[in-house]
């Protein structure tokens, strides 16, 4: 996502895509997450993406089992 276009209206013209987000502020963040690489310019959820969030929640002790890959993303993002 380039910065610039963050709280531009979402496809179909439903609206912004995050309401009562300061868009100076939006993008200031994405831009910040860009610069610390922890942006990534695709938006599928990769399976090892996936696997070092389960370790992240568990580590937090958010989750008390990890969930499958298959039964959390949609098929469409897993064929990517």
């Amino acid at each position: 996502m380039d910065p610039r276009d963050a709280g531009r209206e979402g496809r179909g013209g439903g609206g912004r895509v995050l309401p009562g987000i300061d868009r100076a502020v939006l993008t200031a963040t994405i831009a910040a997450y860009q610069k610390l690489g922890c942006w990534t310019p695709h938006v599928e959820i990769t399976r090892p993406a996936f696997e070092v969030a389960l370790d992240v929640f568990q580590h937090s002790r958010l989750i008390t089992k990890r969930h499958r890959y298959e039964d959390v993303c949609a098929a469409a993002a897993r064929e990517a």
